[in-house]
């Protein structure tokens, strides 16, 4: 891998394994009066193995046992052309998220692929996004070259109350409230903000230049 970490005012690039300290440092900052987003695509806590997903898992419990507003937004999919495997892990981890106390849990509409990695913390005291490539999964904390940026400033990391339009549904059921449009758009709107030419990992899965040789689309990324 390939640590670098490089930041020009309020926003900081982290590459390769720098991901995972960042992310557990926004998430153990949330408390009361604090509200904290999550969405990825692949949230890969399945079993005992896959320790540092768990240790991401336990500490976005932790914040909501603090006090913090915590919402999570997940990644599923209907089509057979997907591995099923992240629809799988993902529904797991709204179980449970949900058994642990934390009601908004939402999943995506299953005719749409929601690709954004994004941990969001709002509050009195700080305002902080994470976003990037990296996946809540062993293999992007470890093995895969990512690419993250963290965004510092109030009016960047607040831009995720202005989206509207991302229909969600939760985990049980359908979610009552616009919150739902917060965590699977701030990555669109932070990157109008940050620069109009950072890539925010919303690539088409669809685009013929990522199937591989055997025809079937890449099963995560």
């Amino acid at each position: 891998l390939f640590s670098v970490s490089s930041s020009d005012g309020p926003v900081t690039m982290l590459t390769d394994d720098l991901y995972f300290d960042q992310a557990l440092d926004v998430i153990g900052a949330a408390g009361v009066g604090d509200s904290l987003d999550l969405t990825t695509y692949f949230f890969a806590y399945r079993t005992e193995e896959d320790f540092k997903a768990k240790y991401i898992f336990d500490q976005v419990v932790a914040a909501m046992q603090r006090g913090a507003k915590v919402r999570v937004f997940l990644e599923r999919s209907s089509s057979p052309e997907l591995n099923p495997d992240i629809t799988q892990a993902n529904l797991l981890v709204a179980k449970r998220l949900e058994s642990a106390g934390i009601a908004t849990v939402y999943l995506d509409t299953e005719d749409k692929i929601s690709h954004a990695k994004i941990i969001k913390l709002s509050g009195p005291d700080r305002h902080a996004a994470l976003i990037g490539s990296t996946n809540i999964y062993r293999g992007d904390f470890d093995e895969n070259h990512q690419v993250n940026f963290l965004v510092e400033r109030e009016d960047l990391v607040g831009l995720g109350g202005l989206a509207r339009g991302l229909h969600a549904r939760r985990a049980q059921g359908h979610a009552g409230d616009r919150d739902a449009c917060d965590a699977g758009a701030l990555a669109e709107q932070a990157g109008d903000q940050v620069g109009r030419h950072m890539a925010l990992d919303h690539v088409a899965l669809d685009d013929p230049q990522r199937v591989n040789a055997d025809g079937a689309r890449r099963s995560h990324d």
